[in-house]
């Protein structure tokens, strides 16, 4: 079995690499290596507030008081053989009771394929309180074998805890197949920047099906960060933040959630120039930047 990681996504298409068509289908991207693209434009240093806070929960309060519709968290992938604590197991422990005890019950999550044999084996994970396993779950358990699995299945664990329904925003198995899980992925720009369409598709569509459902309705999104960005400026299906700004003002608000172990990836997507004069020493920071909140975590 090829293994399939997650890792950060450039900002804009480099310039002299043509962008892939818009495909009729909804998706998402999954990508086992960081890109080897420097950033487009150089990142500007960070002009805003930066409050510290002693814990992620204590930083996530005042953003949910503000009772956002759709709130979408934005991490850089953990790479392979990462030691620090990932993102994901931050925003299990700190955000997700948050989020609960704030009513919101659905969580678009684009590490989860958008396929009918995985959708079931997500309703038997909440019905049954079966594992998440090779027997029980095999089509999830073979399509989520990313570098922090453990910590994904203890998110969804923790998701089925607080009665938060997780909800697929990731790519079809066929479109997996067809770009992450091909030989010459790593090394194909073209099934890259594909990959990357397909989950801005597939995660707008996952928030779209929500809507479309209850039109009220609040919900939390997490995934790469590239694709919730306010303001990307782009055209081309990777980013679904712009589209929900338009949509619901102020009731859309973009977090992401940092960790500065990763430097390259920090460099290229972190979105302030000086980010490692802002590394807390304890706690988290957060960067207010309006409906663009960054937090940090520590080294």
């Amino acid at each position: 079995m090829q293994i399939l990681l997650l890792t950060p996504y450039p900002q804009a298409w480099p310039k002299g690499l043509s962008v892939p068509a818009k495909q009729s289908t909804p998706v998402l991207h999954l990508l086992p290596n960081p890109f080897p693209l420097p950033s487009p434009d150089p990142l500007p240093p960070n002009p805003y507030e930066t409050t510290n806070y002693p814990t992620l929960s204590a930083a996530i309060q005042p953003i949910l008081a503000e009772h956002p519709q759709v709130v979408a968290f934005g991490e850089i992938h953990p790479e392979v053989g990462f030691t620090h604590r990932s993102t994901k197991s931050y925003f299990t422990e700190e955000v997700l009771p948050a989020l609960a005890s704030e009513g919101i019950k659905d969580l678009v999550l684009e590490q989860i394929l958008t396929d009918p044999a995985i959708e079931a084996e997500i309703e038997k994970f909440y019905s049954s309180g079966c594992e998440i396993n090779a027997e029980d779950t095999p089509q999830l358990w073979q399509y989520t074998n990313y570098s922090d699995r453990q910590d994904l299945y203890r998110m969804l664990h923790k998701c089925r805890e607080l009665g938060i329904r997780v909800r697929a925003g990731g790519m079809t198995i066929a479109q997996a197949e067809e770009t992450v899980r091909a030989f010459d992925y790593t090394a194909n720009q073209g099934l890259k920047l594909k990959a990357l369409i397909y989950n801005g598709q597939a995660t707008r569509a996952g928030i779209d099906s929500l809507l479309q459902q209850d039109p009220e309705r609040r919900l939390a999104v997490f995934g790469g960060l590239i694709h919730n960005n306010l303001n990307d400026g782009s055209d081309d299906g990777t980013n679904f933040g712009e589209y929900l700004a338009e949509r619901f003002g102020q009731g859309y608000i973009e977090v992401d959630l940092l960790s500065p172990q990763n430097e390259s990836a920090m460099d290229n997507f972190g979105q302030v120039s000086n980010w490692r004069e802002l590394i807390p020493l304890n706690g988290v920071n957060l960067l207010d930047r309006g409906q663009t909140l960054i937090i940090l975590f520590p080294q």
